[in-house]
């Protein structure tokens, strides 16, 4: 029986910056202070002087001060207010900055910069209603001019962000493509536009926007995480692994793609390579559940029960409502032969994740090899319900209902689990050695059709079979197993 130990087909850890906005960057220019500047005027400019320089340094604690003296000397100008915000944006403090963006176009109501900043301090929050009505009046208060192309790409960029986020894919397109038609090298709508294609499993479109992101900015290494993110789901582990590689030659204590390039060996059947990664990535973050979970996985694939038990332990430990590590401490549980503590792992992953199909077929197997035929039909049945696809849920139904003589609904599930990729033979034949052990040991008979698809005759024995026939191998009768078993260099009884 196949067993399944993720739950999901990329990475696990929450890898790269997938979305990336544009920053809060378009400042609030001064107006005009006029003929006869007095004494206050000219120190309020020089503090948003000051505050600017410290800024562009990333110095934002300075700048912020600067900025803070500026409103104090001059309350009622909208300048320091505003490019105040934006320092709040950049450094994560989004509620702040939209009191400081209110208070900007309280006092300069047509501030186009204004509404576009606010709109990113939204959009930051999750807040994406807001965020989009922010940038529509951005749009519109922006002069239509080659000037503010650029400023008004970064505005359609975030609020294509924005709809993507909403689950608004097409009007995301709309906006990134719109982004792009202002300006060419807006480099965090290629990177968006590749996320986007890559969670809608339109991997060559997600790698070519993610080509050009590189193409501008080498050194990103969001852009390769990311793009090593749609190789990994498009199956390309080897591609992936290299993208991985040049995150590390860039950041070589990066924890995420250590655990991230961990999970695309062990795809790859590195398990090996795998684990040297999990361990890297353990000794930077030494109480990281996700990694001992993945490490755990990674013994299991090496037939390594018990250190795999280990590590599942640890990351229960740490995380005592993690669901995917009790399914795949349940696993280990299973290849072990204990299957009554399997199904107790499997039982709690379900209560933590009611919906957690791929349980369901873990559990199920559990059960058909208890002897529990119902309820492992049951489980497997649930997991096809709650939308599972894999090759293994439909071949380990297979498996249950040729125990039953379920023989359309065998040969049914059988097919898809072929037309999902599995070589069904190969699986069969390694649980169970041949058809005939397999029958021997359920006392029951296969039809032809299902006997061939689990053990196919090759294109030599198939010859070998029928000059048999021809030829005779003695008076009685000779069964096609009899014969089988000769050519493959068994004995016939």
């Amino acid at each position: 029986m196949l067993a399944v130990t993720e739950r999901r087909p990329s990475q696990e850890y929450g890898s790269a910056i997938e979305f990336q906005y544009a920053d809060c960057n378009i400042l609030t220019p001064e107006k005009d202070l006029g003929s006869g500047h007095d004494g206050t005027l000219i120190e309020y400019s020089a503090l948003l002087g000051a505050a600017l320089t410290e800024q562009k340094k990333g110095n934002y604690s300075k700048a912020i001060d600067y900025y803070t003296q500026a409103t104090v000397l001059n309350p009622d100008r909208a300048a320091a207010y505003g490019n105040r915000g934006v320092v709040y944006v950049n450094s994560g403090q989004f509620d702040l900055a939209i009191k400081d963006f209110d208070k900007t176009l309280e006092l300069d109501r047509d501030n186009a910069p204004t509404y576009y900043n606010r709109g990113t301090a939204y959009l930051n929050k999750g807040e994406f209603d807001k965020a989009i009505q922010d940038f529509n009046k951005a749009i519109k208060k922006f002069p239509k001019t080659s000037e503010f192309d650029q400023s008004l790409s970064s505005v359609y960029g975030n609020r294509g962000a924005a709809y993507k986020e909403k689950g608004e894919p097409e009007n995301a397109i709309q906006d990134f493509n719109k982004s792009l038609d202002l300006d060419s090298h807006n480099v965090e709508v290629y990177n968006n536009l590749g996320v986007l294609f890559t969670d809608q499993s339109k991997f060559k479109r997600a790698i070519k926007y993610l080509d050009i992101a590189i193409k501008i900015q080498p050194r990103n290494v969001d852009f390769y995480g990311n793009r090593a993110i749609a190789h990994y789901s498009n199956g390309a582990f080897d591609l992936a692994i290299q993208d991985y590689n040049k995150v590390l030659e860039f950041s070589p204590n990066d924890i995420v793609t250590y655990n991230d390039r961990g999970n695309a060996y062990r795809r790859q059947g590195e398990p090996y390579r795998a684990i040297e990664d999990f361990d890297k990535a353990l000794e930077l973050d030494p109480n990281n559940s996700l990694v001992y979970n993945n490490r755990g996985v990674a013994y299991v694939d090496r037939g390594m029960f018990d250190r795999a038990i280990e590590d599942l332990d640890k990351a229960l430990e740490l995380d005592p409502k993690y669901a995917d590590a009790y399914n795949n401490r349940g696993n280990a549980y299973y290849h072990k032969g204990e299957y009554e503590r399997a199904i107790e792992d499997y039982n709690t992953a379900l209560t933590l994740a009611p919906g957690f199909a791929i349980a369901h077929n873990n559990r199920g197997n559990a059960y058909m090899d208890k002897g529990d035929l119902k309820n492992a039909i049951l489980d497997f049945n649930k997991a096809r319900r709650l939308g599972m696809e894999d090759k293994a849920v439909f071949y380990n139904r297979a498996i249950a209902s040729l125990q039953q003589s379920e023989w359309d609904k065998a040969r049914a599930d059988l097919s898809a689990a072929i037309e999902r990729g599995l070589n069904v033979a190969a699986t069969f034949i390694e649980t169970y050695k041949s058809v005939g052990k397999f029958e021997e040991a359920l006392d029951i008979e296969l039809p032809e059709d299902i006997a061939d698809i689990l053990d196919p005759i090759s294109e030599e024995e198939d010859a070998a079979f029928a000059k048999a026939i021809k030829e005779g191998l003695g008076s009685e009768p000779v069964s096609r197993e009899c014969i089988m078993a000769i050519l493959r260099g068994g004995n016939a009884d």
